[in-house]
């Protein structure tokens, strides 16, 4: 079958170092459909990869080396599919620079495939993923005053977003004063820099709210079960030496904790 290889920067990346990433895609027009439309803002990255398309030599790495170009055609051997799927997990998930960010996900979906590109024998693992009810954990809840003193003395919760000073919060008041302050767990995650996920909600009032404030707050982890995160390009987890190596990954085919960061990776947010 054919597939398309694609490299190209990656703001998740080091800086320091070239920032390319490599992935494959089965559809270049479908691709384009989903990523396009994050690169508004960088119209440069896309003229690059239409020229590459069109039969230039292009490339993102600080190379013209015609195996760096940016889009290649690949024809592809599947060797093994795979899939598989965990329900109600928390994943802890480090940037590039080990910052550490903890998602919920009440269900996510990994769709495996082994592969051999014929025109070199290189030896690959790749994956996409569905997340439903995705949401970031902030491991705990945060109060500023004694909760409890406040609740028996009938203090109401008022959720509010006008004092930019203290977002995002929860404020109790008492006569238009504020007297504590309650800084939910749970908040809407963001995929920072990344133009390969579709991020969405079919919830029409955490859209608007999302779309409003830029953030969605809660301290309820269901008001999260209509988010959703799907990678619509096939990440690289492994390239294989030989097909020993390979055959013995298909045996224990789910990810292990290094895959998964390396999968997820692009949540905690840009590098740089």
């Amino acid at each position: 079958m054919k597939m398309y290889q694609i490299q190209l920067y990656d703001w998740n990346c080091s800086p320091i170092c070239d920032g390319v990433i490599r992935f494959f895609v089965d559809d270049l027009e479908e691709f384009e459909k989903n990523w396009i439309p994050y690169m508004k803002s960088d119209s440069e990255t896309v003229e690059r990869y239409r020229k590459s398309k069109a039969g230039e030599m292009v490339t993102d790495y600080y190379s013209d080396e015609p195996a760096l170009n940016i889009v290649q055609k690949k024809n592809i051997e599947i060797i093994e599919e795979k899939s598989y799927t965990e329900a109600d997990v928390t994943k802890t998930v480090a940037n590039v620079y080990g910052f550490t960010s903890d998602y919920h996900m009440d269900q996510i979906t990994y769709r495996i495939q082994y592969v051999r590109n014929v025109e070199d024998g290189e030896l690959l693992k790749l994956c996409q993923y569905k997340i439903k009810g995705m949401c970031r954990d902030r491991k705990e809840s945060h109060w500023f005053g004694d909760c409890e003193t406040y609740k028996k003395m009938g203090f109401k919760a008022c959720k509010h977003l006008a004092d930019e000073e203290y977002l995002p919060g929860y404020h109790f008041v008492e006569d238009g004063k504020r007297v504590a302050q309650y800084w939910p767990r749970y908040e809407n995650v963001e995929v920072y820099g990344n133009p390969f996920i579709n991020l969405s909600s079919t919830d029409a009032f955490y859209s608007e709210y999302l779309e409003k404030y830029g953030a969605f707050y809660s301290d309820h982890v269901e008001d999260f079960k209509n988010v959703t995160a799907e990678l619509f390009v096939w990440h690289i987890l492994k390239v294989f030496e030989n097909e020993k190596e390979l055959k013995d990954n298909i045996k224990n085919y789910q990810l292990d904790e290094w895959e998964t960061q390396k999968l997820l990776m692009d949540f905690p947010g840009e590098a740089g």
